[in-house]
């Protein structure tokens, strides 16, 4: 992976995190019952999780075959984003 690349990964990394700290600081602001506890519900959720891992699974195999940020991209734009897979 070169230098761009690593870059553009953590720039995605960072990004995620403030709109993480973001959703948290509204969720709590609008006092939102439980919200913490639907959130590690929904990770928990078993419908989810065997294809999400198997998406991370693959992913890491291909970085193995060839690390390029291009698969990374796109796996991240496979993602749900409702909260169920689509």
């Amino acid at each position: 992976m070169d230098k761009q690349a690593l870059l553009s990964a953590l720039r995605a990394v960072e990004k995620l995190h403030f709109q993480n700290v973001a959703l948290e600081t509204l969720l709590e602001s609008y006092k939102i019952p439980n919200w913490k506890a639907r959130s590690h519900k929904l990770a928990a959720d078993k419908a989810i999780q065997p294809e999400l891992r198997a998406g991370f699974q693959t992913l890491y195999a291909e970085l193995e075959r060839e690390p390029d940020l291009s698969v990374v991209q796109a796996f991240l734009r496979s993602l749900p984003t409702t909260g169920k897979p689509s």
